[in-house]
């Protein structure tokens, strides 16, 4: 038996106790192998490949979407300038007020300096874009007799407040409080002819009745994501715009509104209990009835000029009879719903489309409704089958129709970079 060097093993005692035999060709060859790992081996020549030079990026590209955000209008360029000395400036026109508010609310600057300068120039028209930062107590300030008062997203404003600026308004015709969520009642001055209360979550009902009694004179009224409005009091005021967005109203509501096959404008957006609008309306130019997905019918005529359907999976069948008597379309969105190309090209005032989550849309379907179309914009969010080159006219050609949203757009931006 071949002997184990090295101290004893629970191994060594393992065959001596059962008599084990191990051959000794096996240990030769176990001895053999182990000389081989232990020699070192011969080195392959390595082949140098010749490195490719890297392309770094220093920033990701800007889609077309998104330039819009990034360049600066001349507007913007002369509010900069008037930054620099604003505290010396005695006066400024009303659009250049709007404009200076606009800056300030997109680059998020306002502070109380900036709400009382405006204040102080404003002759009777005030525009504050973001008031979200305002307290309470700086809407004091506000003591001038205006045609025009707009608040945005004016968080902190009470209603106790908001009625003491509005006491002191003898001839106010536009009011527009936008973000209200701590008013509850509101006292509207009988002169208003354009109200907006929108994302004033509060308000029920009873803002309903208040217009009913004081506001005679209103065309333009604006309720949307007033979560509250049930409809329950019907508006007895023969409005020609009107916008309630994501409220709790019902088909009946619309129906009682007098005059309502004269109204212009009609927003009822993801108003969930609306199932019906098979009104004739008579001079309605912009209808927006998006996300409503029971609706089931709806009446179109060729005053039509601004359409917004996305969502309403019912209509797929009856929207292409439908289309075909709006001749006058400039806007239409028909996002997620399947769409016919013959029927869109025949619509020849189109300008802006919106076909986003079309299933069916592809280089082809868009290559064809360019060539008979002249748009402006077209929107193909969610449209997989486009392929990277069907952007590139819109960025070649600065006249061309913007395709934007294309999925692939990214990929030609950094191979064309």
């Amino acid at each position: 038996m071949a002997v184990i060097k090295g101290p004893r093993s629970a191994l060594t005692d393992f065959i001596e106790e059962n008599n084990l035999k191990i051959n000794p060709e096996f240990i030769k060859k176990r001895k053999a192998e182990k000389k081989e790992d232990v020699e070192p081996k011969t080195e392959q020549p390595v082949s140098v490949k010749k490195k490719r030079t890297k392309k770094i990026k220093h920033k990701m590209p800007v889609e077309l979407i998104n330039l819009e955000t990034i360049n600066r209008s001349n507007e913007d360029l002369e509010v900069e300038e008037l930054l620099i000395d604003l505290d010396n400036i005695k006066s400024l026109s009303d659009e250049q007020l709007k404009n200076l508010s606009s800056y300030l609310s997109r680059n998020r600057i306002y502070n109380e300096e900036y709400v009382h300068k405006i204040i102080q120039l404003c002759s009777d028209r005030l525009v504050i874009y973001d008031c979200s930062e305002i307290k309470d107590e700086i809407y004091h300030k506000i003591d001038k007799n205006l045609k025009t008062l707009e608040l945005y997203q004016c968080g902190q404003l009470t209603s106790k407040t908001l009625n003491l600026i509005l006491s002191k308004q003898q001839s106010l015709e536009v009011l527009r409080v936008t973000g209200g969520y701590l008013l509850t009642d509101i006292l509207l001055p009988p002169t208003l002819k354009v109200l907006d209360l929108t994302h004033c979550s509060r308000l029920d009902d009873d803002i309903i009745d208040e217009i009913n009694r004081k506001c005679k004179l209103l065309e333009e009224l604006r309720l949307s994501f007033c979560y509250k409005i049930t409809g329950s009091i019907n508006l007895e005021v023969p409005v020609k715009r009107l916008y309630l967005c994501e409220t709790n109203i019902s088909e009946e509501f619309v129906f009682n509104i007098p005059k309502i096959s004269q109204i212009s404008a009609l927003s009822v957006k993801r108003c969930q209990r609306i199932n019906n609008l098979p009104l004739k309306f008579k001079k309605l130019e912009y209808l927006d009835v998006e996300g409503i997905t029971e609706l089931n019918s709806l009446c179109l005529t060729k005053t039509m000029k601004i359409l917004n359907c996305k969502q309403c999976f019912k209509l797929t069948e009856s929207l292409p009879g439908l289309l075909k008597k709006t001749v006058n379309m400039e806007e239409l969105n028909i996002s997620y719903l399947p769409v016919d190309q013959a029927i869109l090209s025949g619509l020849k005032k189109l300008k802006i489309l919106d076909i986003s989550w079309c299933p069916q849309v592809d280089d082809n379907f868009v290559v064809a409704l360019l060539d008979k179309l002249a748009l402006k914009k077209i929107f193909v969010f969610g449209c997989f089958k486009l392929s990277p080159n069907i952007s590139e006219s819109s960025w070649k050609d600065s006249d061309s129709t913007k395709i934007l949203g294309n999925p692939g757009e990214t990929k030609y931006l950094i191979l064309n970079d």
